[in-house]
């Protein structure tokens, strides 16, 4: 496999990005603030973004930032991948200790009766569609901000990737104030 690149240079270096890089910064800052009251599992330590700044290069720069965002997204799908794993072993083991008759019972989805199938099936999906955007926010996204040639480009994609998670944070945060606690001790 062959690649062809090229240095992209800003055509957008005169143009001032302060407010949008102060922006993007606040918001994140408002994102950890978020986790911290939601207790999530996978968040950003507080204080994480003292040490950027979202500027054109250089320590703490958008790409910097952009490689934090790329591994707290990894760490997210991983967390969440984890969760559905042990929700599947917990449902297969259910499976195999009611089968079990005293020879060591064997697995085979087929085995399994429907509703069964049906819930570890549901489950494999819900994975894909929770982490799908994730994962395109890995890849996709962040091409077109590899691609782009001015900065506030960048920043104006970055800052919508960041949106959303807040946006997904406020939604969560909003359930737990309508719904409280689950009985297990998770929150909505």
């Amino acid at each position: 496999m062959k690649a062809e690149c090229s240095y992209i240079e800003d055509t957008d270096d005169q143009e001032d990005a302060e407010a949008d890089q102060r922006r993007i910064l606040k918001r994140i800052q408002d994102i950890v603030t978020l986790q911290s009251s939601l207790k999530e599992e996978v968040r950003f330590e507080k204080g994480v973004i003292s040490s950027y700044n979202g500027g054109r290069t250089g320590e703490g720069g958008l790409w910097a930032l952009i490689e934090l965002w790329q591994a707290y997204l990894s760490m997210r799908v991983a967390h969440k991948s984890q969760l559905m794993q042990k929700e599947m072993e917990n449902k297969i083991r259910k499976f195999l200790k009611e089968s079990d008759d005293g020879k060591g019972a064997t697995f085979s989805l087929d085995a399994m009766d429907r509703e069964d199938r049906r819930d570890i099936q549901s489950m494999q999906e819900r994975l894909r569609e929770e982490t799908a955007p994730m994962l395109d926010e890995q890849t996709v996204w962040v091409q077109l901000m590899l691609q782009n040639d001015k900065h506030k480009e960048r920043l104006r994609i970055f800052e919508s990737m960041v949106d959303r998670e807040f946006r997904r944070l406020e939604t969560r945060l909003a359930l737990k104030r309508m719904f409280g606690e689950q009985s297990d001790g998770t929150t909505m």
